[in-house]
């Protein structure tokens, strides 16, 4: 019987090492934002920084029941179904609904705490755009704050997309900015928040939002 050359035979024993290794693929780790903060969508109250502008629905002359704000019918005109609850700065309850149009001026923040350092502030509107009041359509520009900077230029950063209030992330496009962001694309996800404890109160309702944001040129 022949023999293989030596050569071979050290060829076809690495090939059948190699073909029976095992190979371990790492995941894919996911992108790191190019910039993240916190939005404070504060309504009614003293010192409001959204306000509906067309939608509302008639001032109702009932006090809220205690917990949640009309739990229970009040002069068969609350809840509304879709409706969102919200506190005028007359301390009176109205709902937006399918329709409503909302104008923002909100802080943003680098912290959840409304208290933390304000980085900017966010610019726009949004809509109710879904029958049971759960997606918002938003289009909003977020004006940076530059640090360290005598000239009067901003940065902004433009959005516009759905915020669905019932999903835990909703992502939206970046349609734009100017400054050190013009040209910009990409997209980002707004996360919803739940109100802590311990958080920072007004006497408004302050919905916040987490903002992560993906850049691309």
């Amino acid at each position: 019987m022949a023999k293989l050359p030596l050569s071979l035979f050290l060829f076809l024993t690495a090939l059948s090492a190699d073909s029976a290794t095992t190979l371990h693929l790492s995941a894919p780790q996911p992108p790191t934002p190019t910039l993240s903060f916190f939005m404070h969508d504060i309504m009614g109250g003293s010192h409001p920084s959204a306000r509906t502008v067309t939608g509302a629905t008639p001032k109702s002359k009932a006090e809220p029941a205690p917990g949640l704000p009309f739990s229970k019918p009040k002069n068969n005109i609350f809840p509304i179904p879709g409706g969102v609850p919200l506190m005028t700065t007359d301390k009176k309850p109205e709902f937006i609904v399918f329709g409503s149009l909302t104008a923002i001026d909100d802080e943003v923040t680098d912290g959840e705490e409304l208290g933390s350092a304000i980085v900017g502030r966010a610019q726009g509107f949004y809509f109710v755009s879904s029958l049971d009041g759960s997606s918002h359509t938003v289009a909003f520009t977020v004006i940076v704050r530059r640090h360290n900077d005598d000239d009067d230029n901003e940065d902004t950063i433009s959005f516009f997309g759905v915020h669905r209030r019932g999903s835990p992330e909703s992502p939206i496009a970046v349609v734009g900015g100017t400054g050190k962001y013009e040209k910009a694309g990409g997209f980002a996800v707004i996360e919803n928040l739940r109100r802590r404890e311990s958080q920072h109160l007004t006497d408004g309702v302050d919905t916040i939002v987490h903002v992560s944001v993906y850049l691309s040129y």
